[in-house]
């Protein structure tokens, strides 16, 4: 099976002009994307697609994968979830590029909302289960909006009723995590 990648954003330090950190939406993952997952969650990543993985290129030539969303379509929308960042992939960086990654709000603010900026016609929105509240900060302030559910939150793209939306974010918490 071959690997699709779209890069989907890039970040460019101020002077240069080749990006340092790509955002790219892949069907498939490899192994050093894996063990970032597992580092965080102790378990094996979902192999379904759709998987947002956010790289970063050193001036070594080196690709390391810094930033990692799982996305899962389920009923016309996505459930957003396994959102991990590998600290120590941020610390390689240089500090003008370390200075930029902080100027754009993170790696994982940076790519939840492009991954919210590519999504924005495909599916009417976006759910996330969060219960970490740094990581909760981050993604309401990328766009993300608290519901009535403890643990819930959710995107919209879509305009829509709100007892659509409420309809949707019950049958979301009846889930329980992902």
């Amino acid at each position: 099976m071959s690997q699709q990648i779209q890069t989907i954003n890039i970040l460019v330090s101020p002077g240069q002009e080749k990006p340092f950190f790509r955002i790219c939406m892949q069907q498939t993952i490899c192994e050093n994307v894996r063990a970032l997952f597992r580092s965080k969650f102790h378990d094996s990543p979902p192999e379904d697609p759709i998987h947002l993985v956010a790289y970063y290129d050193s001036k070594d030539s080196i690709t390391l994968p810094v930033c990692y969303i799982h996305f899962y379509e389920w009923q016309g929308c996505l459930l957003c979830g396994g959102a991990c960042v590998d600290q120590r992939v941020l610390k390689k960086m240089n500090p003008d590029e370390r200075a930029s990654m902080r100027n754009a709000g993170g790696a994982y603010y940076l790519s939840l909302s492009t991954a919210f900026n590519y999504f924005q016609d495909k599916t009417l929105g976006v759910f996330g289960y969060c219960g970490d509240p740094s990581s909760e900060r981050i993604s309401l302030r990328a766009g993300f909006q608290i519901t009535p559910f403890k643990y819930v939150i959710a995107w919209w793209s879509a305009t829509m009723q709100d007892t659509e939306k409420l309809a949707l974010i019950e049958k979301v918490r009846e889930l329980g995590p992902f």
